[in-house]
């Protein structure tokens, strides 16, 4: 088998482990210019992907598509970049209560089931000692 053949394979096999597995993943990434703002304050929504950009900051894809910046009521150093995709990675049903729009997004409460149980990530931030200190 030549090298074009074995890697269209391996992107059809990524493609289909994506849409059977739901499209669900967290990682890293870098700011974005666009987001649908059309979401209501005061409701919860199921999201279908979090991307982290910083600590407290996220690219939030709700399941019904709607795509928000949300940002959490704390504020991360830079270290918690990496611990907050892996609590995301090892985490499941994530969901997103919309507290307030504000100029630069959305503030957001992030709930995640871990161990069957259900966190708060701002609350296991500042568990972690993660979070700057509010002054």
């Amino acid at each position: 088998m030549n090298l074009r053949a074995i890697l269209i394979l391996i992107a059809v096999a990524l493609g289909i482990a994506l849409a059977v597995g739901g499209g669900l993943y967290f990682t890293q990434g870098h700011p974005i210019d666009y987001f649908m703002h059309s979401v209501d304050t005061g409701g919860t929504y199921k999201a279908r992907r979090i991307e982290v950009i910083e600590g407290h900051v996220f690219d939030i894809t709700l399941i019904n598509g709607r795509r928000i910046e949300g940002r959490l009521d704390v504020v991360t150093p830079p270290q918690a970049v990496a611990r907050v995709i892996k609590v995301l990675n090892n985490s499941r049903d994530p969901h997103v209560h919309i507290m307030s729009k504000e100029d630069y997004g959305w503030k957001v409460e992030v709930s995640l089931l871990i161990d069957d149980q259900r966190i708060n990530l701002s609350d296991w931030l500042r568990q972690q000692g993660l979070v700057w200190d509010e002054i």
